[in-house]
């Protein structure tokens, strides 16, 4: 397979993807998926923003286990 099209295979299921998300949050989503060549060429992965605050209204990792802790421990 060559890179484009692979390039081309990956940029079509990105897009799909998205279509699963509402028109805002797909928005917001594609900015964390990028196409990167697998040749060790840098590419759309260096620009992609990941060390983002989480999103009101969207349980955050940290949330989910304070609350796992309490459901298994009990309130103090």
């Amino acid at each position: 397979m060559t890179t484009e099209i692979l390039e081309n295979l990956q940029r079509a299921a990105i897009e799909e993807a998205l279509k699963a998300y509402p028109e805002k949050a797909g928005k917001d989503r594609a900015k964390h998926l990028g196409v990167d060549l697998p040749e060790g060429v840098k590419g759309a992965c260096d620009s992609i923003k990941s060390n983002k605050q989480t999103v009101p209204g969207v349980m955050s990792q940290r949330a989910v286990h304070t609350l796992e802790a309490k459901a298994l421990f009990g309130d103090p």
